[in-house]
């Protein structure tokens, strides 16, 4: 007996063609594996950021140290006072260097010896001298024996403010004023 193929009422489905994803997003795995790209980008940055902070810091440190150790009171005393010398017309002088008794102050103005010349100025504005003597490290008794200087030298003394730390003399046509407070002193000397 011969068979026969049996034929089905039923229409074959046709196979269902294979559809490619045609879609540009990355798939899971690639999002992932960019993410941890630029997360790593971001930190090497970050890192290089911070090592050229430190190496700013560092450096800027050295420059400073650097120029402070060859930056020293004298060469910094020394520039102002070539810029006064250049600025003074009148004869007036400022001079943070010296560190002696004025030369041309009158002979009979007793040294003041209780302390260390800061500075010392001349004026001659107004046409008189005035000399302005500053001073550090002044001593305890400055003004008792500064004031039996003035006296031994023919000044006279008004003793009136002496208990704190002032003193005013005068001699012929020239007045002096000192002022002692605390560790430093200012001396004046001008003609009247």
């Amino acid at each position: 007996m011969a068979k026969t193929a049996e034929k089905s009422d039923s229409p074959e489905k046709p196979a269902e063609p294979e559809v490619k994803s045609t879609s540009s997003a990355p798939s899971t795995t690639q999002k992932s594996g960019n993410t941890k790209k630029i997360i790593i980008i971001v930190v090497v940055v970050l890192v290089l950021c911070l090592i050229v902070c430190v190496a700013i810091v560092a450096g800027s440190g050295l420059l400073v140290r650097n120029a402070a150790n060859s930056i020293t009171s004298d060469s910094v005393l020394n520039t102002i006072q070539d810029q006064i010398n250049r600025d003074s017309k009148d004869g007036s002088t400022i001079n943070l260097t010296q560190k002696t008794w004025p030369s041309d102050i009158p002979s009979y103005v007793p040294q003041f010896k209780y302390g260390d010349i800061s500075l010392t100025t001349k004026d001659n504005s107004s046409g008189k001298p005035a000399w302005t003597i500053g001073y550090l490290n002044v001593k305890d008794n400055a003004i008792a024996s500064y004031t039996q200087d003035l006296k031994d030298a023919g000044w006279t003394v008004d003793e009136s403010s002496k208990d704190i730390g002032l003193l005013e003399a005068t001699y012929g046509t020239y007045a002096l004023s000192i002022g002692v407070f605390g560790p430093g002193a200012t001396l004046t000397v001008s003609a009247k």
